[in-house]
């Protein structure tokens, strides 16, 4: 993989564009140690970002959201098929506000000055950050 710096001004995203993901996150809690409770949620949702007027002013926002959950003992590093979680009920309400988008700076291959909605909720928010 080449160095961000050695890459060319094609390789980076471009005004007026829009971009499309396919996002899958497992977030796992608990120890690693025979017989410790443990327990996982999956998500995956289509995320769009897209550069309006330059290619540093970003929005991004996420769709077809999707969240399980899973309360078993799991591998280390092991991504479990979304089927083996339980898929878990997201009301009208909180597909709403995580749908609302939020607009960030993008320089260097770094995020700052996010700007959330101000509809938005707290949770709602952070789920956002591990999307960026």
């Amino acid at each position: 993989v080449a160095p961000f710096e050695s890459m060319e001004r094609r390789d980076l995203f471009q005004p007026g564009f829009k971009y499309r993901f396919k996002f899958e996150a497992l977030v796992s809690s608990g120890l690693i140690v025979p017989g410790s409770q443990q327990a996982a949620m999956r998500s995956k949702s289509l995320v769009t970002l897209s550069f309006p007027d330059t290619e540093t002013l970003a929005y991004l926002r996420i769709e077809k959201i999707h969240f399980a959950a899973l309360q078993k003992e799991m591998k280390p590093m092991d991504l479990e098929p979304f089927k083996l979680f339980d898929q878990l009920d997201i009301n009208e309400d909180q597909i709403r506000q995580l749908r609302l988008p939020l607009r960030f700076r993008y320089e260097n291959g770094l995020v700052s000055e996010i700007e959330f909605d101000r509809e938005d909720s707290e949770w709602s928010e952070n789920i956002k950050r591990v999307y960026l």
